[in-house]
């Protein structure tokens, strides 16, 4: 094998390892189905997602906000979990968040939850225009 073809089977060996992933924390909360809706009457949208946490330990949900394409001065949110209506000791449920809203715009949220060990779920992303 000349030393050409060798050079290439490193450099491919290489860049393979470089792209394999690590498997996520089995302790890290799960989030998934980012859903918006309009409440009735109110100035208001309801955010929800589901979550799971074999631990039952989230203690914070964070969230990333743009408007119309936009971020905001204060477009990076931390909320105790509670406050999405996560309480201690839930493994699985519905969390949800009532969004005040002045105007109409397309509103986009990444949302993402981390547990008292500081492991972080994946993140969730959606927009919703009123």
């Amino acid at each position: 094998m000349s030393k050409g073809v060798v050079f290439l089977f490193v450099c491919l060996l290489v860049t393979i390892a470089g792209c394999a992933t690590v498997p996520p924390n089995p302790n890290s909360p799960i989030v998934k189905g980012l859903t918006f809706s309009d409440i009735s009457g109110a100035s208001s949208i309801r955010v929800n997602f589901e979550f799971q946490d074999v631990d039952g330990d989230i203690e914070r949900v964070f969230a990333e906000v743009t408007i119309n394409g936009q971020r905001p001065s204060d477009a990076d949110w931390e909320f105790p979990a509670d406050q999405w209506g996560i309480t201690p000791g839930t493994k699985a449920g519905v969390a949800s968040f009532r969004w005040p809203v002045r105007h109409s715009a397309t509103r986009c949220l990444t949302v993402w939850v981390r547990d008292v060990r500081g492991n972080r779920s994946g993140k969730l992303h959606g927009c919703m225009t009123n």
